[in-house]
């Protein structure tokens, strides 16, 4: 009961701070809202909570709604906000323009010549226009020239904590 209580406020969070100007379109396969794309509207390190802003690692600081729903990605699994520093966050704005969602995309990692990246695993339903669309209802930026054949598939997706692009795909 407790996880369908979970999904119900990450959904209804979601669907409250509806992004960007025009509302995406269903994408076959999509799991989670009815089929609708989770697109951020700010995406990167979380690096300071305090009780009323975040802020990311472009100096960004966005003011907390009421209600905020913090969550993994993958799982819909309602998380506190204040355990994600360090961690690579996409951002749900209400019209407001404050913070009605947060969802953990993963861990950073930094490599010996100082790059910074993230990994995503899940299922990758299509690639499209600058676009990787997940099945769990994530959407990532992709790079130029990112492609991939053979969707749908689980996929690895490396992005680029300094673009916020994805620089790669693979299926394994």
């Amino acid at each position: 009961m407790r996880g369908l209580l979970a999904a119900a406020a990450v959904a209804v969070a979601i669907a409250a701070g509806a992004c960007s100007s025009e509302p995406p379109s269903p994408v076959a396969g999509l799991d989670v809202l009815g089929g609708v794309p989770r697109v951020a509207d700010a995406a990167g390190v979380l690096t300071a909570v305090d009780g009323d802003t975040l802020m990311l690692d472009d100096g960004l600081v966005l003011d907390l709604g009421p209600d905020v729903a913090t969550f993994s990605t993958y799982t819909l699994t309602l998380l506190p906000l204040d355990g994600r520093v360090g961690q690579y966050v996409h951002v749900g704005l209400a019209d407001d323009g404050r913070v009605v969602w947060v969802a953990v995309v993963g861990n950073v990692t930094r490599a010996a010549d100082g790059t910074s990246t993230v990994l995503v695993t899940s299922d990758l339903l299509l690639v499209h226009d600058g676009r990787a669309y997940f099945r769990d209802g994530t959407v990532l930026a992709t790079g130029p020239g990112v492609t991939v054949d053979g969707l749908p598939a689980y996929a690895f997706a490396r992005i680029d904590v300094a673009t916020d692009l994805v620089i790669e795909i693979t299926v394994p």
